[in-house]
């Protein structure tokens, strides 16, 4: 229902019209249904999901879906053949988050999975969302006191284990992205080795949105890609960027028209798959060598976030997020 107010203030401007007329009609459209506290407010195009299934049913070189075992029944399905193992995130209507459900999933799928046949692993999303957020149920649970500190930091601790335990894997990892990756979501993408993306992806990270400090590794990862100054833009911004511009930053690895995106992403993996296993996993541990310790720089995050919980802006960016509208920090 469209309502019409009636304005008495001469010198009242919504922005829409010239100033002046002692009364003034202003249309107000009527608000949008709030969405599910576990969901992100990001962009949506309509686009249907694809299983992966048939993605990388590629030429006898990947498994078809007769090859596939399948494990769906939670928020992360995984998908195995010998040699491929994908991970989609499989809660679309929730934008894909990284619930502390979720990411407990996505560590036991990793666990112990270099002594498999497997040689690399697919993150993917259902639907039009990579993964749209972390726990923000827990957020909200912890602001109205529903939740205890320490149930609400071991939530946290979840979803930075499962960053942690993408970036620890000693098989080679991919990120297919054809739709929004933020805040920890963004997090598990820059973790994996490559990321490949279409033009209907985009990436931020808004730990700002909840009058957090950045977490989930993001202090380390980010940097390591676009350099410290750009980084700290990204964070203090919570900017979504685009995907050309995640391109041109290094923050995805490849991107690919919406046509060939499929083909391109079954190539690399079929390329992956066939690849010597030890050799790819010994050059992935060296190039790591040199960086510093991603756990070491999760635990000191979470304790920031964990102090900062208690701060007046995390009470008022959760509630924001809730009532559907801009945070006054």
């Amino acid at each position: 229902m469209v309502e019409h107010l009636l304005i008495e203030d001469e010198q009242w401007d919504d922005g829409l019209g010239p100033l002046g007329s002692r009364h003034s009609e202003v249309v107000r459209e009527p608000e949008v249904p709030p969405m599910p506290v576990d969901a992100h407010t990001l962009p949506t195009d309509g686009r249907p999901p694809e299983r992966t299934a048939q993605l990388i049913g590629a030429e006898n070189v990947l498994p078809d879906s007769d090859d596939l075992q399948s494990m769906t029944d939670a928020p992360v399905s995984i998908e195995r053949s010998e040699t491929v193992v994908i991970c989609s995130f499989d809660n679309p209507d929730a934008r894909n988050a990284l619930t502390a459900e979720a990411a407990t999933h996505l560590v036991d799928a990793l666990d112990g999975i270099e002594d498999t046949d497997a040689r690399c692993v697919l993150f993917r999303g259902e639907g039009d969302t990579f993964c749209g957020s972390g726990d923000v149920a827990a957020h909200v649970d912890r602001v109205q006191g529903s939740l205890e500190e320490s149930e609400w930091r071991d939530r946290l601790d979840a979803t930075a284990e499962a960053v942690a335990a993408v970036y620890d894997c000693p098989l080679p990892t991919v990120a297919a992205i054809e739709g929004p990756a933020f805040s920890e979501g963004a997090c598990l993408a820059l973790a994996c080795d490559l990321r490949l993306a279409s033009p209907d992806a985009s990436i931020g990270f808004g730990f700002r949105r909840f009058g957090l400090a950045a977490g989930a590794g993001v202090t380390q990862l980010l940097p390591r890609v676009v350099g410290p100054d750009v980084a700290m833009e990204l964070l203090y911004t919570g900017e979504l960027v685009d995907a050309r511009r995640a391109a041109d930053l290094g923050l995805f690895t490849r991107l690919y028209p919406v046509a060939t995106f499929q083909d391109e992403l079954a190539s690399l993996l079929a390329t992956l798959s066939t690849g010597p296993a030890a050799a790819m996993q010994e050059t992935k541990r060296l190039c790591r060598a040199e960086h510093c310790d991603l756990r070491a720089a999760i635990e000191r995050e979470c304790e920031v976030q964990a102090r900062l919980a208690t701060d007046a802006d995390f009470e008022e960016g959760v509630t924001a997020f809730v009532e559907q509208r801009d945070p006054q920090f």
